[in-house]
């Protein structure tokens, strides 16, 4: 139930979450709901967030989060590295649930 109420919390808020690298994990847990109930609107979110963050994946594979740093080059490759090992665990994750 707690779950259920966390995803309406966030989903039912702004659609910028669908937009925000801060969301990442959220998508995890869409997957997991999906899993739980079968409610296309689960997937929908989960699929949605990856979606966005394939999009803004940078040129040299690399990401960037963009709920803190804008612009892609300001980030030396140390954070970079951290952040791209995330990202791409998440969305691996949410992959692996769906």
């Amino acid at each position: 139930d707690a779950a259920l109420e966390i995803y309406e919390f966030v989903a039912g808020g702004t659609p910028a979450v669908y937009e925000s690298t801060a969301a990442h994990k959220f998508a995890w847990g869409c997957a997991w709901l999906y899993r739980e109930t079968g409610k296309a609107e689960h997937l929908e979110s989960a699929c949605r967030l990856c979606d966005y963050l394939a999009r803004i994946q940078e040129a040299d594979g690399s990401f960037v989060h963009r709920a803190f740093v804008k612009p892609g080059g300001e980030w030396p490759y140390s954070p970079r590295f951290n952040i791209t090992g995330q990202f791409a665990l998440w969305i691996a994750r949410t992959l692996q649930m769906l």
